[in-house]
């Protein structure tokens, strides 16, 4: 995502429901309003996700031409007084929001080239399959459902696996399930984004998001700090946050290449930024039970340069609920 300029700020896109069933241009009030009201709340959960509390969103209905039954609709998005949007402190912008939601997402080269997704399209795509296996590699998320393999950036997988956010995204969809209406589209200037049909409809539904069996989240920046001198135990770290002290796989490879080939010297005073998948089984029995898995390893911050946490902030996240130690 790139630092907003005062357009991303606000930006236009037409919704259109199409089907036998508006041929007079007109569509019933209790199935549009619910539609066009998850859709302002799914991007106001989207804001969340990704801005936290720097940010609102607030979409708009604006007047189109007649004789069409297309609606105009305006994203805004006011930021906090006290972070400027122009800053490393502003996360994605109302532009980038809808590039999220709709498309123009350049996919990595392990996807099989580069093309356009966003929300909307990696649930046409997946077709309700659930994912088997996920990785972060840098900016991306790599996961494979059955065989389908994709490299998404990590904002997108955010999104994908929160489930209000799809429960919303269900709701905006769920018209066209009705008899008479076949489709909705959305565009940009006269260009066609997405459009969502009656076969790809039944994949928009407020399930849960799996993980295989698990219910996944992920925490893009966690400060962790060993918990005792001999920390490191099966190929796991045991790490503090400062409220809970838990197990952590270590899927950092480079980074545990770096420590076995010298490179990197770590010790219990350090201080590790890491980016952390949790993971949420259920077991046959019926037992829940949270593992956590450090996909990155940001920044390693020995006691000699600690004293630049404090001026830099780091941009910390708690990390996810407690699990027993």
């Amino acid at each position: 995502m790139t630092t907003p300029t005062p357009t991303d700020l606000q930006t236009d896109f037409l919704v259109s429901y199409e089907g036998p069933a508006l041929a007079n241009n007109t569509m019933q009030i209790r199935d549009l309003a619910p539609a066009l009201l998850a859709l302002g709340q799914a991007f106001d959960r989207a804001n969340s996700v990704l801005n936290g509390d720097k940010a609102s969103m607030g979409l708009e209905i604006k007047a189109t031409q007649a004789g069409s039954f297309e609606i105009a609709l305006v994203l805004k998005q006011l930021y906090d007084a006290g972070v400027s949007a122009f800053s490393s402190d502003f996360v994605t912008s109302a532009a980038n929001l809808k590039e999220l939601f709709f498309g123009n997402i350049a996919l990595g080269s392990g996807a099989g080239g580069v093309g356009v997704l966003g929300l909307f399209g990696l649930i046409k795509k997946l077709k309700g399959k659930r994912i088997s296996v996920a990785t972060a590699d840098g900016p991306n998320m790599i996961f494979e459902a059955d065989n389908v393999r994709l490299v998404i950036p990590l904002e997108l997988f955010r999104l994908y696996q929160d489930l209000p956010l799809r429960e919303q995204i269900a709701a905006v969809v769920r018209p066209v399930v009705k008899q008479g209406i076949e489709r909705v589209k959305f565009k940009d200037d006269g260009v066609e984004l997405e459009s969502v049909d009656k076969d790809d409809a039944q994949f928009f539904r407020g399930a849960e998001e799996e993980y295989g069996d698990a219910i996944t989240s992920v925490i893009p920046r966690v400060r962790l700090k060993p918990s005792r001198v001999s920390f490191v135990q099966r190929g796991k770290w045991k790490l503090s946050d400062g409220e809970k002290t838990r197990w952590y796989t270590v899927a950092d490879q480079d980074f545990i290449g770096r420590i076995n080939a010298g490179e990197v010297r770590i010790g219990a005073k350090d201080v590790f930024i890491c980016q952390v998948l949790s993971k949420q089984l259920l077991s046959e029995e019926g037992d829940l039970k949270m593992e956590y898995e450090i996909t990155s390893v940001l920044d390693h911050i020995p006691p000699t340069e600690q004293g630049r946490l404090l001026s830099d902030g780091a941009g910390i996240t708690l990390a996810a609920p407690e699990d027993g130690d």
